[in-house]
């Protein structure tokens, strides 16, 4: 199988197949967070809820 790609003309013809390549849905990471502290915790917790709220 060669790397080029197909011809404009070959599109549409019955022996070309459909790419089967499916997009992948990025999953999200899970960590476990251990403190002793009650008054940090909710630092820790509001700072990881604005990172993942930036991002998705």
């Amino acid at each position: 199988m060669t790397l080029k790609p197909p011809k404009k003309s070959d599109l549409n013809k019955n022996w070309m197949k459909a790419r089967r390549d499916s997009p992948k849905k990025l999953q999200p990471e899970y960590h476990s967070i251990v403190t002793e502290d009650t008054e940090t915790e909710p630092a820790y917790f509001q700072a990881i809820k604005d990172v993942i709220n930036k991002q998705y």
